[in-house]
């Protein structure tokens, strides 16, 4: 299991081990912030759910929630097809799922933090302002 960031905001997610490569959501990070990979999505939900606890708690909780499930999940069927096959080959494109479901979740997340955080912000903008 992985986890960047904050463990109080941010998910566990699991991978098999002894694949040919890791998805690139969760290995290929850089030092430019980006969405397009676990870590730096998992810092930007942590700075948004830390500044906005009470209004964010809820949608951390739900987040934490639906990767578990979706990826326990996944682990029982590639655990069932790899046992039945003997074709462990199965665990990299297991993680490719995970990583995607991960990813799904976490933009889900991200969008949903952004638009509750933008509510409070000191210097808003709104449409309707005008």
């Amino acid at each position: 299991w992985v986890c960047f960031g904050s463990t109080s905001f941010s998910v566990f997610t699991p991978v098999y081990t002894n694949v040919p490569k890791m998805p690139a959501y969760l290995s290929q990070v850089t030092l430019d912030v980006s969405t397009e990979n676990l870590y730096w999505s998992s810092r930007i939900l942590n700075i948004l759910a830390d500044a906005n606890y009470s209004s964010s708690i809820q949608q951390i909780d739900r987040y934490q929630e639906a990767v578990a499930v979706g990826s326990r999940k996944l682990l029982r069927e590639y655990d069932r097809k790899m046992t039945e096959t003997g074709d462990f080959s199965l665990a990299a494109e297991a993680n490719e799922k995970i990583s995607a479901r991960t990813k799904k979740e976490t933009i889900s997340t991200l969008n949903k933090l952004t638009l509750e955080a933008s509510k409070h912000m000191k210097n808003g903008y709104n449409l309707a302002d005008h």
